[in-house]
């Protein structure tokens, strides 16, 4: 097929280093004026509309599934900008559900399986909830704050079962999820003052989030570096330089450690080593042919990236970065405040626990959707930083069918998959996307996108020579 449009050329490494320029001006660009984002996403979606009708019908799912990867992580941008109601501040929310209903319905050459009914029973299992309030209190934004990245995460392994790709395609798509990481990484940077004017308590710094949530900063540029890691250890190379992508591997680590909040940095490690481990379980000749080699000498560099940025950034912050991670504050230092599970995670543990007890309470139907945050004994009106507590908490029994189903999904089809390679793909998506919702919940993109991929049904090659990606994709020799 002809590449006339912007969304299938994010991939192609012909343009690897023009689009990563793009992306880096378009981070600065958004710190003058937020209609540069405004412009670039509206344009985006007019030109994507327009090619969707040009290209081969057979070829449209895996279009729609591309612009799905790519513009839904505008999301964060577009708030840090202040881009609403031009791009709403729930953005991901509406396009990533819209875009997978879109996908659904055009790839009717796809014959339903049993694990497709199983997804459309898991999202059928969260609508109970809809009819039950027991607080009375419950308002439309808090239905789509709360239960739409649920509904999300059902559909969007509902749509992405649907489609069969290869290690390629699957390698591909971490090109168009990488480059608004790294707009987001340059606006970050450029909003965060001089260091020297920022003080570093043990708490999540909004200063060097970009003056936004850190918690959602922190989980975009933890999939940053997590997505750069990837490219160095597959030789991928996402600007199409070596050298550039170690640069901003290290930017987004650095970056993301000023931020203060952990969850999204240790999301990276989490990510990366899971990788490994499969890496590692490949076979020597199957190594040796993708030039990948012992993956223990990747071991080392990333190691040696952690250690310089950490030790970079705790200097930078006067050892408050080391302190942060230990779990200490300003009151465990103080000898006021003991150092308990609940400090460690910034009171998510009680939430958790809190969540626990409206269950007990209310096991069968549970409070209703978006219910929990008012009727918890302590912590009322926050909203639940874990996404397995507040869907026990407002889904009862139910909650339990849910996730038991959509881990049966990515399990079987895990099985199915023979390579180590695309097994780690798969499984280091699913980690980081399930990790990320005992931190963050739904709140941003990253859950529902990645454990999407992460249930992509991937297709094996006869033979061993065709599994491996063209050199397009893993070239030989680094630049």
């Amino acid at each position: 097929m002809k590449i006339g449009n912007f969304i299938s050329s994010l991939t192609l490494k012909k343009n690897a280093l023009n689009w990563t320029i793009f992306h880096l001006s378009l981070g600065g660009l958004a710190t003058l004026s937020r209609f540069a984002v405004i412009v670039w996403f509206y344009w985006i979606l007019i030109d994507s509309f327009y090619h969707f009708f040009k290209i081969d019908p057979k070829k449209r799912p895996i279009f729609v599934a591309t612009l799905i990867v790519y513009t839904c992580s505008f999301e964060l941008l577009g708030r840090m900008v202040s881009a609403s109601p031009f791009i709403p501040y729930e953005l991901g929310k509406y396009l990533f559900l819209f875009l997978c209903v879109v996908g659904l319905f055009i790839n009717s050459s796809h014959q339903f399986t049993s694990l497709n009914f199983i997804s459309i029973l898991s999202l059928v299992l969260i609508f109970p909830s809809f009819f039950v309030d027991l607080s009375g209190l419950v308002t439309t934004q808090d239905i789509v704050f709360n239960i739409f990245g649920m509904i999300n995460i059902c559909v969007g392994v509902l749509f992405f079962n649907t489609l069969q790709v290869n290690l390629t395609q699957l390698v591909n798509w971490i090109k168009p999820l990488a480059f608004p990481c790294i707009a987001i990484l340059v606006s970050t940077y450029i909003r965060t003052p001089d260091l020297d004017e920022v003080e570093f308590v043990l708490g999540a710094n909004f200063q060097t989030a970009g003056n936004f949530g850190s918690n959602q900063v922190s989980t975009v540029l933890g999939l940053g570096a997590f997505l750069f890691g990837l490219a160095l250890i597959l030789k991928y190379r996402i600007s199409g330089y070596f050298m550039l992508d170690a640069f901003l591997f290290f930017a987004f680590l650095v970056q993301g450690l000023l931020t203060f909040s952990r969850g999204g940095m240790i999301g990276t490690i989490i990510g990366l080593f899971s990788f490994l481990y499969y890496v590692y379980q490949m076979p020597k000749g199957y190594r040796d042919q993708l030039k990948l080699g012992n993956p223990f000498k990747f071991v080392f560099p990333i190691l040696f990236f952690l250690f310089i940025s950490v030790a970079l950034t705790n200097y930078l912050t006067d050892g408050n970065l080391v302190l942060r991670y230990m779990g200490e504050t300003a009151g465990t230092l103080a000898g006021t405040k003991d150092k308990d599970l609940n400090q460690l995670t910034t009171n998510r543990s009680e939430i958790f626990l809190a969540d626990l007890d409206l269950y007990a309470e209310n096991p069968i139907l549970g409070v209703g959707a978006a219910a929990s945050k008012y009727l918890r004994s302590s912590h009322t009106g926050v909203v639940a930083h874990v996404e397995l507590s507040r869907l026990i908490a407002e889904h009862g029994i139910f909650a339990f069918a849910i996730v038991f189903s959509l881990f049966y999904v990515f399990y079987q089809n895990l099985a199915g998959v023979k390579n180590k390679l695309s097994k780690g793909l798969l499984v280091s998506f699913a980690l980081l996307s399930v990790y990320t919702t005992f931190h963050a919940a739904t709140r941003t993109f990253m859950s529902p996108m990645l454990m999407a991929l992460a249930c992509v049904v991937l297709v094996e090659e006869k033979s061993t020579k065709s599994q491996l990606p063209p050199k397009e994709t893993l070239p030989k020799k680094t630049s």
